[in-house]
């Protein structure tokens, strides 16, 4: 029975460690610093973007071939580096890594949004383009709502500066 005590014990002291680490505050510092580097990660996804309008121009003006190079030649692999960016950053904090989940959840979804924006172009079906842009809103919806929330986080590391 002697090893069931000590497997109690163990479990024991990892629940307290558990339930230390959950209530000791992170330091402001390691806190600001997360928000930071996820700040400059986000801005990463700037240039998926900014890609991504010249493909869009190109398609409203009908060159349907010079959207879908764009696309494949500068869209899609900056949305690739943008999400390999945010999995590489190595955070400090519990919120920190957190919110670099949520922000690699978007880059995904922008990724995929792009994605189906360019089979839609290429299939010329009006239904599915219009499907894409709704899609592509609510990627930059989700975006802003997380860069809302990482601004916010920045600021209570401040002290509400």
């Amino acid at each position: 029975m002697k090893p069931c005590g000590e497997a109690a014990a163990a479990v024991g002291a990892l629940a307290l460690v558990a339930v230390v680490s959950c209530t000791t505050p992170e330091p402001a510092r390691d806190a600001d610093a997360d928000a930071h580097a996820l700040e400059k990660v986000a801005h990463l996804d700037s240039r998926t973007l900014a890609a991504l309008r010249e493909a869009e121009n190109a398609a409203a003006r009908g060159d349907r071939a010079r959207a879908m190079k764009q696309v494949q030649s500068a869209v899609l692999p900056a949305a690739e580096r943008a999400i390999a960016e945010a999995e590489a950053v190595r955070l400090a904090t519990r919120d920190g890594r957190a919110a670099q989940g949520e922000l690699i959840a978007v880059l995904e979804l922008r990724r995929d949004a792009v994605r189906t924006w360019a089979g839609a172009i290429e299939s010329r079906d009006d239904l599915r383009i219009l499907g894409a842009l709704q899609k592509a809103r609510e990627v930059e919806e989700a975006l802003i709502e997380w860069e809302t929330r990482a601004k916010q986080m920045r600021r209570e590391t401040r002290g509400g500066r």
